[in-house]
This record gives C-alpha cells, structure tokens and sequence, in this order.
C-alpha cells in the first residue's frame, strides 16, 4: 500500500492545508504498476491552480518503477508506504480512511485531471446544501465528450463516471464504504445509495472534470455480482426498477464505439456481453458484425 500526500505548500510538507472560504479537497488515486501513467496523472494534478487540496495515492505493492516515480515528487510534499490489498475498492476505501478533505474524489492512475478542474467545481461544493456534485469528462481515446444531468431514471440505466464526481465526506458515514463484493461496479452501487439520499442535494455542472481512460479497468471486467443485485438496489435507493436492458443497449453502443476506435478486445467483450445477458440479441449481434466488417474491410 503506498500513500501519498502531496500539498500546494511545498515547504511545509505537513498535509492538507485547509484555505479560509474554500473547501478542502481529497483526491484519491489507487495504483498497481502504473509507471505507464502515473507521471501524466500526478502532474495534471500537479498544474492545477486551486490549493486546498491532498492526494493520496494508495498502491498495491507495486513491483515497477511507479515508487520511483513517486521519488520525482517530493518537491510537493510526497508522503509514501506499500503494502497489499485485495482489489481496487479496497484501496479507495483505505483512501477514504485516510482523507482529511472535506470532499472526496476518485482519480485513475491513467486519468488525468483537466485544467483548472478544482477551480471550476470548487465553487459548487458547498455542503451542506450539496452533498454529491459532479460534471463531465473527456475519454481519452475517442475524445468524445461525457456527461449530462441524471435522474433517478437515469442513473438506474446507466452509470456516472466516477472520474467526475465530487463526494462529500459525510455520504461515506450514510452510505458505507465501497462495498468489496463487487470488482468493477462497487462505485455504480455507492452513486445509487449517495444519489438516492436527497435529489435536492446532488448538482450537475457541465465543467469538464477530467480525462478518462475508457479502456480501462471497469471497461474490461464484468461485474455478475452487481448486475444479480442491481434491482434491489435501484428498488430500495432511487425507487425506481433497475433498467438493465437500457444497460446493456448503452454496454453495446460502446462496445461497438470501441471496435471503431481500434479497441478490438475491449469492444468485443462489450459488445458479446450485451447480447448474450441482454434482449434483442439478434440485432446487438448483427450491429457488432457490421462494426466489425466495416473496421476490417474499409476502404484504403
């Protein structure tokens, strides 16, 4: 397990220092063997000009060069120790323990933040009239834009990405902590719960958040866990029925956007998902095979 603790103050090296009439931030980074991205990641957080903020960075033993990396940072104050978990959720939960921030947020090892991202979204936390605010990103291979405002409705379709959400520390009491049973959708069970609680104190802002690695871990890993059990969460929490076909439609869409990106492996696995759990299996099947001709027999 490695923690970081990197502060705008960079004499000081004592931690988060909170600034008169702004709201602290935690950011949150879990990582397991990302020499790849890790220095791009850190130095989009590095650049930002808002200053009340941390960053703890929780890896799992990493046997690369990803602590050395973490050497080039103690310019920043770079706090650091490595040790193992089981699993993504368990590093952010462990970050959640260590946070000192007012607000939470989650980044990729192979996320980067936007410019100027705390700045912008620092103006909309203000708890405790919010207490879930979140925005837009950009994904990183295909550039294309994501984000809008979601309803209970909506969310029970499909998720937010995490990458650009704000949460208050206060939901993590209310609502548990990431729930270890679920390998790549235990951030989707939290946004229900959190979401769910007040719709009056959740706020969309169309700020662009960060850029996200769309092929990334949640891209490549189904989660049957969550899926057995997200109608009972949808049910309880937005009440609302669990849409899981408009899950998988959306599962099919990317899959096929994927393919077309040039992500074969990650679009097929998307798209063979959709059309073996999902309804009108026939047409997902023949949309992917379309796909598929037109990325392998396209004009020169």
């Amino acid at each position: 397990m490695a923690f970081i603790l990197l502060v705008r103050d960079k004499t000081s090296g004592k931690g988060l220092i909170a600034v008169p009439d702004k709201p602290t931030i935690s950011i949150i980074i879990p990582t397991f063997n990302a020499e790849l991205t890790l220095r791009s990641c850190l130095d989009s957080v590095c650049h930002q000009s808002y200053s009340s903020y941390e960053v703890l960075l929780i890896d799992g033993n990493s046997t690369d060069r990803t602590l050395e990396i973490i050497e080039d940072y103690k310019g920043y104050g770079v706090k650091w120790i490595s040790e193992s978990d089981t699993g993504i959720y368990d590093a952010m939960n462990k970050g959640v323990a260590m946070a000192s921030g007012e607000w939470l947020y989650f980044l990729g090892s192979d996320d980067q933040l936007y410019e100027n991202a705390l700045s912008a979204i620092a103006d909309h936390l203000y708890y405790p009239k919010v207490h879930f605010v979140y925005g837009d990103v950009f994904f990183k291979h295909s550039g294309r834009r994501y984000g809008f405002e979601y309803t209970n409705e909506k969310l029970a379709e499909r998720v937010i990405c995490h990458q650009a959400i704000f949460a208050h520390r206060s939901l993590f009491v209310r609502c548990g902590l990431f729930d270890q049973r679920y390998k790549s959708c235990a951030d989707y069970a939290f946004m229900i719960k959190a979401f769910g609680l007040n719709p009056n104190h959740n706020f969309y802002t169309n700020e662009p958040i960060a850029v996200f690695d769309e092929r990334g871990f949640s891209a490549a890993h189904l989660d049957l866990p969550f899926l057995r059990i997200k109608h009972k969460l949808c049910k309880t929490h937005l009440g609302i029925d669990s849409n899981n076909e408009a899950y998988f439609e959306h599962l099919s869409k990317e899959g096929n956007h994927e393919i077309e990106a040039g992500s074969m492996m990650t679009g097929i696995k998307m798209s063979i998902v959709s059309v073996l759990l999902g309804r009108n299996k026939m047409r997902k099947l023949l949309d992917v095979l379309y796909v598929l001709k037109k990325r392998f027999f396209r004009k020169s």
